[in-house]
């Protein structure tokens, strides 16, 4: 009889949006990769920056805070879902970080915003 999915080690990616449960989440993953990692079992998070999903749909902020906002990042332009798609398929290959914040930010973090985004 093959094993369950359940019994095999494998990796879990939790996603983080910019909100107050940015914290809580880092927090929830943080604590299962403890938990599990022994099993083989990675639990990561990906913490994305401004991210515009259709560049023609709503968004919380207004065009001109959108331009003031992706000017701050140095690769001069929002997170695309690809982007973030990338980060959760660069951690699903992680064997062997539990525990992890992924951010994926255009390279706000080496700016020294890291907490701008938990």
């Amino acid at each position: 009889m093959p094993p369950t999915a359940a019994a095999q080690p494998g990796p879990i990616v939790v996603g983080v949006e910019r909100s107050e449960n940015s914290r809580d989440a880092l927090a929830l993953a943080r604590t299962l990769a403890a938990q599990i990692a022994p099993k083989g079992v990675t639990v990561n998070c990906v913490v994305p920056g401004f991210t515009r999903k259709d560049a023609s749909g709503h968004s919380a902020l207004s065009q001109e805070a959108w331009r003031r906002s992706i000017a701050k990042v140095p690769m001069g332009r929002g997170c695309t879902p690809a982007d973030v798609l990338e980060a959760l398929y660069y951690l699903v290959h992680q064997r062997y970080e539990p525990g992890q914040a992924l951010p994926v930010t255009g390279g706000q973090v080496m700016l020294g915003c890291f907490e701008c985004f938990l």
